[in-house]
């Protein structure tokens, strides 16, 4: 409006009728706004995020960038302690990168999904559950997918009389965890063990809904181009989603 007055031209209902179409098409094509509102509709994602855990990752970021970013992941920290962990006795996170604003208020839970591969040979065995940044414990994305699809209230982490992780309970259900909180994998065999599915495919309506009704969805890429590809037991290019997949089938069976 404020551009047609500056260029001498009436508000009239042509001019009331651009303005409009040009508003509805700058909602449309805000993809980050339209995903954000859709996951809103219906509270049923479980978000990911990053995990910074060393300082030359950080060395870019400002403490103002890192604080509005913590302010995304608040009300996702573990708030039932049984016991006192240890600092150091499960990984450190330096900094969080979190979804930004518009996506982040569309999911139910978030949780990290941060992967460190054996130091030995860069082979991915086992996964990390509890990441602490400052003063508290944060859950891994599987737990929370875990969390919503068991329906439980909450996440129960248990340390042992040394400060050192004994389980976690989501729900009903005990997780025997290593003492550092991680889970060994099970792998139950190569890519493509769990069916894979083209996001396009699923916009498109091409896969029959009973092929997802009532299970969980991993939604990440898997392309080479990606970079999401890990080294495992079972292949030296398998996606770092079907890692999730096999933690997730491992902790349910």
């Amino acid at each position: 409006e404020n551009l047609f007055a500056s260029l001498g031209l009436q508000q009239n209902p042509r001019t009331t009728r651009f303005l409009k179409n040009l508003e509805e098409t700058k909602t449309q094509l805000d993809g980050d706004g339209r995903l954000g509102r859709e996951l809103g509709k219906k509270k049923n994602a479980v978000l990911g995020y990053l995990f910074f855990t060393d300082k030359e990752s950080i060395a870019s970021l400002t403490p103002a960038k890192i604080a509005d970013s913590a302010t995304r992941i608040q009300g996702s920290e573990i708030s039932l302690l049984k016991g006192n962990v240890t600092r150091g006795a499960i990984p450190i996170g330096l900094a969080p990168e979190s979804n930004i604003e518009k996506i982040y208020k569309g999911g139910l839970y978030s949780g990290f999904f941060n992967m460190v591969p054996d130091p030995e040979d860069g082979t991915v065995r086992r996964v990390h559950l509890l990441i602490q940044y400052g003063q508290n414990i944060y859950p891994s994305l599987d737990l929370q997918v875990l969390r919503h699809y068991l329906h439980a209230d909450n996440l129960v982490v248990e340390a042992d009389e040394n400060g050192l992780i004994y389980g976690i309970s989501v729900g009903q259900k005990f997780i025997k965890t290593n003492n550092d909180g991680s889970i060994l994998l099970d792998y139950k065999g190569p890519v493509e063990t769990f069916p894979h599915y083209s996001i396009y495919d699923i916009i498109q309506h091409n896969i029959p809904k009973e092929k997802l009704e009532g299970k969980i969805v991993m939604v990440g890429a898997t392309e080479v181009g990606i970079y999401d590809l890990r080294n495992t037991p079972v292949g030296v290019a398998y996606p770092g989603i079907e890692v999730h997949a096999t933690l997730l089938d491992n902790l349910l069976t």
